[in-house]
């Protein structure tokens, strides 16, 4: 008997990727200060100073398997 759930489900947390699904989190840099990454104009990411905005909140889209901005919900990181 398998103990398989199928894929997570908004706010739970996938096994297999290590997110909390559709979950806004933020990603703090280790450099002094300790930075956020910012998401300005959609298409630029950049290390900015912490104000809590939506620009600077993030998810995991369990659907596409990216993180992306919660202000510009159709991006997603692109390296």
């Amino acid at each position: 008997m398998s103990d398989y759930k199928g894929p997570a489900k908004k706010g739970e947390k996938s096994d297999k990727f290590g997110f909390y699904v559709e979950r806004p989190f933020y990603i703090v840099s280790d450099m002094p200060r300790h930075r956020y990454i910012d998401c300005k104009g959609g298409r630029n990411i950049v290390i900015n100073y912490p104000h809590g905005g939506k620009s600077q909140q993030w998810f995991f889209d369990m659907k596409t398997r990216t993180i992306k901005s919660v202000k510009y919900t159709n991006k997603s990181f692109d390296i």
